[in-house]
Parts: C-alpha cells; structure tokens; sequence
C-alpha cells in the first residue's frame, strides 16, 4: 500500500464493503494507518459511518437482501480498479457476487489467493 500512495499521492482511495472480518477489516486498518482514504459502500439497511460513500438518510432502512446486491453493484460501479481477496476454496458467497458483477461490467481486476 505504501507503494501506491507515493506513486498516486492524493488519487489513491481504498473503498471496501465495510464487512467486519477478513480482508475488508485489515484493507481498513492499513488505509487508516497509512493515512490513505478511505471509503465503504455498505447496505442500505446497515447504520451510517463516517467512511460511506452514500448521505445519512439513505441508512438504516427496513432489512432487505436486495441492499446487499445493490451494495456489491454499487462497489463495481464506483471503483477504478478493483483487487479481490480470496482464498482457493472460493467458498465466500460475497466474492463470488461481485466476481459476477465484475464480468458483466467487464471491468478489470485482480485476485490475490490467500
């Protein structure tokens, strides 16, 4: 990440799906700490932080899976380049998702198997 952010300066901004564990908490940790921006696109139904792309209002609707996908939609959508972390087993639903949304998009990206 250091390597990014003297090549990119001001242009770098790390954006996750704001899940709590695995990768998207550690992505967290390391932008922080390397004073790199930060940004998440999180569901609709889930509660407003400082790093949501999307205003306040938009937060804390009635649970519905639908803000899932829209959220993964939205995250493909909003992001320049796009580095998935995953694991051989590819058991994680979520990655799987926005692998799909990806190559509808026919957006580039890169895997990084744990």
């Amino acid at each position: 990440m250091w390597m990014f952010k003297q090549q990119l300066v001001d242009q770098l901004e790390i954006v996750s799906l704001g899940r709590a564990y695995g990768a998207d908490k550690f992505v967290k940790q390391f932008a922080i700490g390397f004073n790199i921006k930060y940004s998440e696109i999180i569901p609709y139904h889930s509660r407003w932080n400082q790093y949501c792309v999307d205003k306040p209002f938009m937060f804390e609707k009635n649970f519905s899976p639908r803000y899932y996908f829209s959220s993964y939609k939205k995250f493909v959508q909003y992001c320049d380049k796009i580095v998935i972390f995953d694991t051989l087993e590819n058991g994680d639903s979520v990655v799987n998702e926005v692998k799909k949304i990806i190559k509808k998009k026919d957006k580039n990206f890169v895997i990084l198997l744990a």
